[in-house]
């Protein structure tokens, strides 16, 4: 048996860096090497893998309480996925406040392309989260869990759904989960600052980086000052109902006009203390 020969070839180490079964860490956090949509805060931007949220992964935002700005930190992305030939759709699992479409209408987003979904249980909490996020037509899906009994398999799960569907999956738990195990690839700790316009972020994992405390984040950095005036977005409702009313009168279809008082909301003040479960609300 002919023994084997060493190659007197010296090896070129930048060869081997170049290899396509190598995987470095530090590519995760380069532009391109995974698809993300930009948060429009360029100071969260500079810290999250890719520089924006993650398409095709499960972003989990921890939170004291509803209503300190954690829907005003996703409006830019959510607006701009809305704006895709094909990723159209947002879904919102269980969400605690009835969106106020005005609101939402004011910050760019179709309200008619909201789909609201609303589980009993966990078991169909997970496969509306898993079905959404898999689905090509959604650009973008935020959950928040009935009861928060989700396990890490259950992360797992919509991690692997999320990435299938190239989505932008966002699941809403409380604080207290902060040191609990979850497969999420981007974990971050919210808190309110000062004032209602501030936000504090603690990024508690990414890809490709260490964990970092206290980003301080201004809310009105990517969002126009027209759409958080309470008296503008009461207007844009009060000409909505005019709207609304116009299309009773010409089209007299009811399954529509059900539709659409589904997707919008009676009263709202963007910058009231968070309510009940009932109340209608955008933070």
């Amino acid at each position: 048996m002919r023994a084997l020969k060493k190659s007197s070839r010296p090896v070129n180490t930048q060869d081997l860096l170049k290899h396509p079964l190598l995987w470095r860490g530090q590519q995760l956090t380069q532009p391109g090497s995974q698809p993300t949509v930009n948060s429009g805060f360029s100071r969260l931007d500079k810290q999250l893998p890719g520089h924006g949220w993650p398409l095709g992964g499960l972003t989990e935002l921890l939170l004291a309480h509803a209503g300190i700005g954690e829907l005003r930190l996703l409006l830019p992305a959510l607006t701009k996925l809305q704006s895709s030939p094909h990723s159209t759709w947002s879904v919102w699992i269980n969400p605690p406040f009835v969106p106020y479409a005005p609101a939402l209408q004011a910050a760019g987003i179709n309200p008619r392309h909201l789909l609201l979904v609303h589980p009993k249980t966990t078991e169909d909490f997970l496969w509306a989260l898993e079905a959404a996020c898999k689905s090509v037509s959604c650009g973008a899906v935020l959950a928040w869990p009935v009861a928060d009994k989700l396990k890490p398999r259950d992360t797992r799960r919509i991690q692997i759904a999320a990435k299938q569907g190239q989505t932008l999956a966002c699941l809403f738990r409380p604080l207290a989960q902060r040191h609990n195990n979850s497969m999420a690839e981007l974990r971050l700790a919210l808190h309110p600052g000062e004032h209602s316009q501030h936000l504090l972020v603690d990024i508690i994992k990414r890809r490709g980086g260490w964990p970092i405390e206290q980003l301080h984040l201004t809310l009105t950095d990517a969002t126009d000052s027209v759409h958080t005036d309470a008296q503008h977005v009461q207007a844009l409702f009060r000409d909505w109902q005019v709207s609304q009313q116009r299309q009773v009168v010409m089209h007299a279809r009811t399954a529509e006009v059900d539709d659409s008082v589904l997707a919008a909301t009676i009263e709202a003040n963007l910058h009231q203390a968070p309510r009940p479960t009932t109340g209608h609300a955008l933070h």
